[in-house]
């Protein structure tokens, strides 16, 4: 939950990097400046926020809890999720394709679910996810990252009265891949042979830093989540105009198609009732006219085209 209330404050408090001088970056673009200088000199401007807001969240949020981990491992994490946070945030205001009124509740509501729905101790877990395509949607959520990490370092200062407790619930959750490790034939009221000796030879190296490699696996995803989103808020930057042309050739091209399709089958019904001799002398003119209106959908279409050809 802490980390769920650090990722909204962070997306919430860099939804103005890139719209509050939105004017300014288009002047120095259009004057020949690169607009990769514009955003890494935005992104470093952001820099102390990054650094310093994590930490008064993490000393508050320690010295109201007292976990037994030390503090470090809680600052490098709540670092990591506003590194993510604050890399949506920057995405979602620079995309062109989503109206600019919208992105600030897209980028809450987006830090919400990730926070409240993907973080894989509950439904779905990472053990039930694993080798479908919800382990790919667990691994893009900042929480799924973050939980797992902050899990291991505080589980792991109560290894010496309760490892096999953890070793148990790691495997539930498909924490540190205890799931792989140890069987599970499915049957919670009976332990079968597979399962007892797994368990057996997991319980002789399970301890204090033994989940240590998927602590550095979750770091190193958190933070390349956020590079992620960063690198891709720079092409949407770069590309904004190609984007935008791209998307309203692509929506008009589909309503054209989907009216001169509707324009082509009026006139075949047209055709097949005359061929039959049901139609009279009204049907002639009905006839004319659908072909009128399929020549207008055409003429239509080249002026959508050429129109957006010059502005693109």
């Amino acid at each position: 939950m802490a980390q769920l209330c650090l990722a909204v404050l962070a997306a919430v408090q860099h939804l103005r990097t890139f719209t509050a001088s939105r004017l300014v970056m288009l002047r120095e673009r259009s004057a020949g400046l690169s607009t990769t200088a514009f955003f890494a000199a935005r992104c470093m401007t952001d820099l102390p926020w990054v650094l310093i807001a994590p930490a008064v969240f993490t000393l508050v949020h320690y010295v109201l809890t007292a976990p037994l981990a030390s503090i470090a491992p809680y600052y490098i994490v709540s670092l990591g999720t506003w590194w993510w946070a604050s890399g949506l945030s920057y995405l979602l205001t620079v995309t062109p394709l989503i109206p600019p009124a919208a992105a600030p509740t897209a980028a809450v509501l987006l830090a919400l679910i990730a926070g409240a729905f993907l973080h894989g101790n509950s439904s779905p877990t990472l053990a039930s996810a694993r080798g479908n395509v919800m382990s790919a949607v667990l691994a893009l959520s900042y929480s799924r990252w973050a939980v797992e990490a902050l899990t291991i370092k505080e589980l792991d200062h109560h290894m010496a009265s309760h490892a096999n407790v953890i070793a148990m619930m790691y495997r539930d959750k498909g924490t540190c891949g205890m799931d792989t490790v140890i069987e599970d034939d499915g049957d919670d009221n009976h332990l079968s042979g597979a399962e007892a000796v797994s368990f057996v030879h997991v319980a002789e190296e399970f301890g204090p830093g033994y989940c240590d490699q998927y602590w550095s696996v979750a770091l190193a995803a958190l933070f390349s989540l956020g590079l992620a989103l960063r690198l891709l808020a720079l092409l949407a930057l770069r590309y904004e105009t190609a984007l935008v042309c791209g998307f309203q050739q692509l929506s008009e091209r589909l309503r054209l198609r989907s009216a001169t399709g509707g324009a082509d089958d009026d006139e075949q019904a047209a055709a097949e009732a005359l061929t039959a001799g049901q139609h009279d002398s009204n049907s002639c003119s009905s006839r004319e006219r659908l072909l009128s209106t399929n020549n207008g959908a055409n003429s239509t279409r080249g002026g959508w085209q050429h129109r957006i050809s010059s502005k693109c």
